[in-house]
């Protein structure tokens, strides 16, 4: 399984290949990225695939926002726009929320934990 992670202000999103995930296992990860003059509002944006290709090569690359299933993958994703306002440029302060990524269609769903640590400089 690979999960692609697109945070505003950063064109390159930022990948994750996890392999061999079971259904119904959990994995923990930290990926990071750094956001400058970022505005009050962050929209982020997870696209994870599952290769279940039995046996050749199946090479599909990024697949398409949206969901869907080919012979190669099935894929999903999920945007969210969080809200990262405070009162106050001296008020630094951490943010946690859970983030669900699933279509009924698609033999495939995750959830994510986010943390956002805001920081004035």
């Amino acid at each position: 399984m690979q999960v692609w992670f697109w945070v505003r202000n950063n064109p390159n999103p930022l990948n994750l290949d996890l392999p061999d995930i079971g259904t119904g296992e959990t994995v923990n990860f930290s990926l990071g990225a750094t956001v400058d003059n970022a505005p009050a509002f962050i929209q982020l944006k997870i696209t994870g695939d599952d290769d279940d290709f039995g046996g050749g090569l199946c090479t599909q690359g990024l697949p398409p926002f949206g969901s869907g299933s080919n012979d190669c993958m099935d894929w999903v994703t999920a945007e969210k726009v969080f809200n990262l306002t405070s009162s106050g440029p001296t008020e630094a302060f951490t943010t946690s929320e859970w983030m669900a990524v699933v279509d009924p269609g698609v033999d495939l769903e995750f959830q994510v934990f986010v943390t956002f640590v805001v920081s004035f400089v």
